[in-house]
This record gives structure tokens, C-alpha cells and sequence, in this order.
């Protein structure tokens, strides 16, 4: 079920819950060569271990995407009457004292969109914090996320990721979505 949520009205964020196909999800990383946090990038500003930017990844992520989560994206295109295309899409995986500082990821018109792989609040993982663009001092933090919890909002929204201190991997997948009308 597609929710609306407006956690800094007026602006509308999104949020439904489809389960990750996890055998497919392992495969397509085993594909691309990336079996362990050493395959991938580490982005040193943040810390976070990533695929962002490559392109062969964007492909097949993009297909696992609207695969399983193409209908939401759909609704939320005739909900808010535009044409939505995906721009961006990576995974992120973290864990210890990885963090991601700050950021937002553009234009207000536009989408990003955050979808919890794997996620265990019990075990010290953090939902995303979000800041309104409105007083930077506001916070929404979603800490009731679990696993197959897809979030979407505008692109202008800084968010950020607290670390968890734990063993355990935090997988998401992230990316942004150009609008149109």
C-alpha cells in the first residue's frame, strides 16, 4: 500500500513496503563482481561502502528496481500527474562507524528514494534522518523502518544516516528520479 506522508508540510514524501527478492538480490551482486564491501568503492568523505556511478551496475539495478517496486513509482507518478524517469541508482553498505554525513541530492522537482535491503533496528541500525528544508533544525527521523520499506521524497531534502556501532550490515538501495509533466 502506497502511503503519503507530509512530515514538513506542504511537501510530500511517499512510502510503501515491497520485500527484496534476497536470492536474486545476492545474485546480481556475485554478477557484478561485487561479493564483499572490498569490491566496492569506499568513498572516503563519508566512509561508506558504495557502487554509486558505475555504470554497468545501473543497469541491472535499475531492472531489479522497477521490478519490484515499478507499480509504487507508477502510482506516485498519476498521484502527483508527472512522468517520472530513474537517473541514478546504487547500493550502499554499511556498518561500525560508517556514516553518511548530510546531503541532498538536488532539484525539489525531482525524486531520490531510499530502499531498505536490509535493515535491523533490534541489532543498533538507524532509520534515515531527514531535515526540512524549511528550519534545519526540524528533523523527521524514520525509525520504524524495516525491511522492504521503500521511502521516496524531493531531491532538495537534506537527509543523513547516523552509524549503527555494529558487525551487522545496513544494505539499501538509493537513487534519484527526474520529473517531467
Amino acid at each position: 500500500m502506497l502511503q503519503k506522508l507530509n512530515p514538513f508540510k506542504p511537501l510530500s514524501f511517499y512510502r510503501f513496503n515491497i520485500q527484496p527478492d534476497k536470492k536474486e538480490f545476492d545474485d546480481i551482486l556475485k554478477g557484478l563482481k561485487l561479493t564483499s564491501a572490498k569490491d566496492f568503492d569506499v568513498h572516503t568523505k563519508n566512509n561508506v561502502t558504495t557502487d554509486y556511478g558505475d555504470p554497468k551496475s545501473f543497469e541491472v539495478w535499475s531492472q531489479y528496481f522497477y521490478k519490484h517496486c515499478g507499480k509504487f513509482v507508477e502510482d506516485i507518478a498519476i498521484d502527483k500527474q508527472i512522468n517520472l524517469q530513474l537517473k541514478d541508482i546504487w547500493i550502499q553498505i554499511s556498518n561500525g562507524e560508517q556514516t553518511h554525513l548530510g546531503h541532498n541530492h538536488g532539484h525539489i522537482e525531482n525524486l531520490s528514494f531510499i530502499w531498505y535491503i536490509d535493515v535491523d533496528l533490534k541489532s543498533g541500525h538507524r532509520g534515515t534522518v531527514f531535515h526540512s528544508p524549511f528550519d534545519m533544525n526540524e528533523t523527521v527521523e524514520m525509525d520504524d523502518v524495516k525491511i522492504g520499506d521503500c521511502i521516496l521524497w524531493p531531491s532538495n531534502v537534506f537527509h543523513m544516516q547516523f552509524p549503527s556501532f555494529v558487525a551487522k550490515e545496513r544494505i539499501i538501495m538509493s537513487g534519484n528520479i527526474t520529473t517531467s509533466l
